[in-house]
């Protein structure tokens, strides 16, 4: 993803770049609790909105029994004009960048 995208993103006071590549980090440093998610980023372009953040999901929670064991990821939803058109988790902030550069790309093409 592009530093300019990067920098259009509304960054949360509680983001913290150097964790970029490990989501746990935020739950050791109780930032965001075990079985919660915290919105991280905020990007908007015209319709587009898109959150980014950190998912934590623990299998011993109700609904949550998916995984075998708590593990943390990150987050990209991404709103056209109010509506969901996706919401997908990845393993790195990076990963969901890229992912929101290919939904910006695919929005320039319509």
């Amino acid at each position: 993803m592009s530093s300019d995208r990067r920098l259009s993103i509304t960054w949360h006071r509680e983001y913290r770049p150097e964790w970029d590549g490990t989501p746990n980090e935020y739950a050791e440093q109780g930032i965001v609790q075990w079985g919660r998610s915290r919105r991280l980023g905020l990007f908007r372009s015209g319709a587009v909105k898109a959150y980014l953040g950190v998912q934590h999901v623990d299998p011993n929670l109700l609904g949550w029994n998916i995984v075998d064991a708590p593990e943390a990821r990150f987050f990209l939803s991404v709103f056209d004009s109010g509506r969901c058109i996706a919401l997908r988790t990845y393993p790195s902030i990076d990963a969901a960048l890229d992912a929101l550069a290919a939904a910006m790309r695919s929005f320039s093409q319509e």
